[in-house]
C-alpha cells in the first residue's frame, strides 16, 4: 500500500477505494475465526463428539440471532431498494415457510449430531461467554450507525472459504454426522459470497472520509473479536459443568464470569482503525469492555461519531441489486 497524502488542514485524506478494500480484506483474512485453535482442531479432525456437540449447541445461539441483527440493520435504511435487498438475509435464515431457512438447517445439523431440538432452543444452557458475545454484537447493530453495522457483517468475505474447509473436514473426520446435516454449510457458500459483495459495495460508497473508513475497519475488527470470544467460551468450557449454570440470570458485563475477548495469536493490542474508538471513552483495545457495554446496552448512542448522516445521506443504490452507488 502506498502512503496517503495529508491535506493542508491536517486531516488525513481518505484511502483510495483499492487501498480501503485491501485494509478491510486484511482484517478478515488476519483475524477471522478460522484461525482460532478450536476451529483448527475441528478442521483437523481432533474434536471429540462431545466437543463438537457443544459447539453446535452454543453456536446455535448466534445463528438464531442473525435475523435479529439483520432486522435492526434493515430498520436503519431509508431507501426501499436497500430494504428489499437486506430483507433477503432475514429470509435466508428464517425461511419463507415452516421447515425452510438457515435456522432450520442448523437444527437439522444438531439432529444429525445427536442433539434434540429442545436442547438447541434452550437458551438457559448457553455458555455465559457465548451469550455475552452474541448480545454484544446484536446491541452493536442496534446502537451503531448503519455504516458500522454493515461493515461488521463483512466477516462474510471469509465465510465461503471456511464453509468449504468445514464441509471437507466433516465428511472426512466426522462421518458419524449424517451428510444431510451439512446442508447449512453448503448453502452459506453461495449466500456468503453474495452477501459480502453487496455489503462491501455499500461500505465503499458510504465511507467517504478517512474517519468513516477507519470506523468501518474498526467495526469489522470488533466483529472478528466477537467470533473469537464465542469460540473461546466453547473451547474453555467443561462438559462436566452444566452450561446454563450462570447463564440463566443473563449477562451483565464481567459478572457472567467471562475473560477478556481474545485476540488472534501474534496480534498486538492495537487494532486497525482503533476498535477502542467504537465505544466513547475507551482508551484501550480491551474487547471485553467493548462487548460488555454493547451487551448491557449501556453504550450511549449519543457518544457515537456521526456516520454518513448516518443513513439518510447514504448514496442511492440503483435498483434492487444492491450494487455500488
Amino acid at each position: 500500500m502506498t502512503a496517503t497524502p495529508v491535506p493542508d488542514d491536517g486531516a488525513a485524506a481518505p484511502w483510495g477505494t483499492a487501498e480501503f478494500t485491501e485494509r478491510l480484506r486484511a482484517v478478515a483474512e488476519d483475524r477471522y475465526h478460522d484461525r482460532h485453535p478450536f476451529n483448527v482442531r475441528m478442521h483437523e479432525g481432533e474434536l471429540t463428539p462431545s466437543e463438537l456437540r457443544r459447539w453446535i449447541a452454543n453456536r446455535f445461539h448466534y445463528q438464531r440471532h442473525i435475523p435479529v441483527k439483520d432486522a435492526l440493520i434493515l430498520a436503519k435504511f431509508d431507501e426501499p431498494a436497500l430494504r428489499r435487498v437486506w430483507v433477503r438475509r432475514i429470509q435466508d435464515h428464517d425461511g419463507t415457510a415452516v421447515g425452510q431457512g438457515g435456522i432450520e438447517r442448523w437444527l437439522r445439523l444438531g439432529e444429525a449430531a445427536g442433539l434434540e431440538r429442545p436442547r438447541l432452543w434452550d437458551a438457559s444452557r448457553v455458555l455465559p461467554g457465548v451469550r455475552l458475545a452474541v448480545e454484544g454484537y446484536v446491541n452493536f447493530c442496534r446502537l451503531r450507525p448503519v455504516l458500522d453495522a454493515v461493515a461488521a457483517s463483512l466477516t462474510e468475505l471469509s465465510a465461503p472459504g471456511l464453509m468449504r474447509t468445514r464441509i471437507a473436514a466433516f465428511e472426512r473426520y466426522y462421518p458419524w454426522i449424517e451428510t444431510e446435516g451439512l446442508a447449512y454449510f453448503r448453502t452459506r457458500i453461495g449466500q456468503g459470497g453474495r452477501d459480502s459483495a453487496e455489503a462491501l459495495a455499500l461500505v465503499q460508497g458510504w465511507a467517504r472520509t478517512r474517519e468513516q473508513q477507519e470506523r468501518a475497519v474498526a467495526a469489522l475488527t470488533f466483529k472478528c473479536e466477537v467470533l473469537w470470544a464465542l469460540l473461546d467460551a466453547v473451547d474453555r468450557a467443561s462438559d462436566t459443568v452444566p452450561t446454563g449454570a450462570s447463564a440463566s440470570a443473563g449477562v451483565s458485563g464481567a459478572a457472567a464470569g467471562v475473560g477478556a475477548l481474545p485476540r488472534a495469536p501474534g496480534t498486538s493490542s492495537a487494532v486497525p482503525g482503533d476498535a477502542s474508538a467504537l465505544v466513547s471513552g475507551q482508551a484501550s483495545g480491551d474487547a471485553l469492555s467493548l462487548a460488555s457495554e454493547w451487551a448491557s446496552g449501556d453504550a450511549s448512542p449519543g457518544a457515537v461519531p456521526p456516520g454518513p448522516s448516518d443513513h439518510s445521506a447514504a448514496p442511492r443504490v440503483p435498483g434492487p441489486a444492491g450494487g455500488p452507488p
